[in-house]
């Protein structure tokens, strides 16, 4: 007998095609956000080598060139440079070097002690280097701090001419604190001074903290919630973190820093394990040096010894669900810390993402909403860091993967494969649809995971997972019937009870049509919220080929 058990999950579902009804077109004009980045510890040649890499989708960069001394003067480091200024001026770069103080809390309080000296030394130091402004970045002050750094800020923006623009990076804030560091900042008052404000959306979780991420969506959005109350949109950039922290395991702290392109060449190199977490978004890379390894392991700086780590950072998928955020509340763009942390890829696709172009084969496409609802979710991704391929047909294979990942399934151990998925590369995706009974095979233990998913299997599908409220009407399609479609008759008549399956203008449902990569976008995000349900284990008596098989 089948162990049934139900799970209330939300999937948004709705049959249709590019040849059932016409979609609104969408506007590509989208005016240009701003991507910031610090660049630190580096030469004049680095930052210009990292930026190039960028391919463009720079257009403000915050090198360290001011520091503070004891006294509460300003330090120009020899490393400030007319040249790269010159040359970033020529690429349309502004330049705004942040003055910093390295969490030093008394270097801070003797910078806002000598705060009148100190702006006429900024402004002093803009013009000599023809700055484009400046960035304040003093941290780890406290609620006791908080008139003296606003004042500060005043005599900044009193100082530098209106065509310079006064900036600051403050604390994430996503329980509206006003107390301790947090509390050294008052939004308010600094949103009416400032051009633009970055909130640092990151450290979360930090070096001797439990273990986590550092930066899950929760403290992200919440911390964009609240500053939204204060600061006006436009001026806000949300910070993104190019880099992520690890835990040993048995270790009595943890959370030190590694670069999300150093977290990658470890994954790389020790076979480490990604994982994702759609409730925080947050990538997880689970990595052991062993015995037969390496004794130690140098990277970023740290030495890494034999022993199981857990490695949190953003990765791809997390990145494109911040920059999604910008677009979400309008943002003025992101903040990033820092160049040259990257993964590789970032520059593939952040410019896109963060101007909203996305993919860039789905502008004016009839399912590009849809695409990118799946794409924040990660149900569905591209085929490439740039295109989506929503014309191209879907496999079956391409289907297990995402209803898999709809259901929240993805981690579970797979059923056997089928014959024919034994070297495929969804081979324990296609399982894990088997175990569940999601998909079917064909017959004679085989799967077929390159053909083409039909509007019919796909009718079966979505009928044999949702708990649907209204029973089947009158046939409103011409070309199908019990005789012909025995198989996906009854599952075809209830999704168009309930207002899922849609037929061509001419009455047809077309059960033998293709489905296509944008087309299951629209399935699977223009509908209502259905209770799904689904066998716990598979039970071959009941599944398998000889007696449960998917239309061919």
């Amino acid at each position: 007998m089948l162990k049934f058990f139900k799970r209330t999950i939300f999937i948004l579902i709705i049959i249709t095609g590019s040849f059932i009804m016409a979609f609104p077109s969408h506007s590509n004009a989208v005016s240009q956000k701003m991507n910031l980045t610090y660049l630190y510890a580096g030469t004049t040649s680095i930052y210009i080598n990292n930026i190039d890499r960028c391919k463009g989708a720079v257009n403000v960069v915050c090198p360290d060139y001011l520091e503070i001394y004891e006294s509460g003067d300003l330090k120009i480091l020899p490393k400030a440079d007319e040249d790269f200024v010159k040359a970033m001026h020529a690429r349309g770069i502004k330049v705004i070097p942040f003055l910093s103080n390295h969490w030093e809390r008394e270097l801070g309080r003797a910078a806002l002690n000598n705060r009148t000296q100190l702006a006429e030394q900024i402004l002093s130091a803009v013009n000599q280097f023809n700055f484009d402004g400046v960035n304040i970045d003093i941290e780890n002050l406290t609620h006791d701090d908080r008139s003296n750094y606003t004042d500060f800020i005043r005599l900044v923006r009193q100082k530098l001419p209106p065509d310079k623009t006064v900036s600051i990076a403050v604390a994430a804030n996503p329980y509206g604190s006003y107390h301790g560091w947090a509390g050294s900042y008052d939004y308010k008052a600094l949103g009416n001074l400032c051009d633009f404000i970055l909130v640092m959306t990151y450290d979360e979780s930090y070096y001797g903290s439990l273990e986590g991420p550092v930066a899950s969506s929760s403290f992200v959005e919440n911390s964009m919630k609240y500053a939204l109350t204060q600061i006006p949109a436009n001026k806000l950039l949300l910070g993104i973190p190019f880099y992520g922290r690890y835990w040993k395991q048995g270790a009595t702290v943890g959370g030190n820093a590694l670069t999300a392109y150093d977290i990658e060449a470890l994954m790389s190199k020790y076979n480490g394990k990604v994982t994702y977490d759609k409730n925080t978004q947050t990538a997880k890379v689970t990595v052991e040096i062993k015995p037969g390894d390496n004794k130690s392991t140098v990277w970023g700086g740290r030495v890494l010894g034999q022993g199981k780590y857990y490695i949190y950072y953003d990765n791809e998928q997390s990145v494109k669900y911040k920059l999604n955020l910008v677009h979400k509340y309008n943002l003025l763009g992101t903040g990033s810390w820092c160049l040259g942390q990257e993964s590789l890829r970032t520059w593939d696709y952040y410019e896109r993402w963060l101007n909203g172009k996305y993919f860039n084969d789905i502008l004016g496409h009839f399912a590009q909403d849809d695409i990118m609802a799946l794409a924040n979710k990660g149900w569905m991704i591209g085929v490439s860091s740039a295109s989506f391929a929503p014309n191209r047909t879907l496999t079956r294979a391409e289907a297990a993967i995402v209803m898999v990942r709809a259901l929240g399934l993805e981690d579970q151990p797979p059923a056997e494969p089928y014959s024919d998925t034994v070297q495929h590369y969804a081979r324990d995706m296609i399982g894990i649809a088997r175990k569940y009974q999601i998909m079917l095979g064909v017959g004679d233990n085989k799967f077929e995971p390159n053909k083409p998913l039909t509007r019919e299997q796909m009718a079966m599908i979505l009928d044999r997972i949702l708990v649907l409220p209204n029973p089947a009407k009158s046939n409103p399609f011409t070309d199908i019937s019990p005789e012909k479609n025995p198989l996906s008759y009854d599952a075809i008549m209830r999704l168009a009870a309930n207002d899922i399956a849609k037929g061509s203008v001419d009455g047809r449902y077309v059960p033998e049509g293709y489905v296509h990569r944008g087309e299951l976008a629209a399935f699977i995000n223009r509908a209502s919220v259905y209770e799904m349900t689904y066998p716990e284990v598979i039970d071959p008596e009941i599944s398998s080929p000889e007696n449960i098989v998917e239309p061919r």
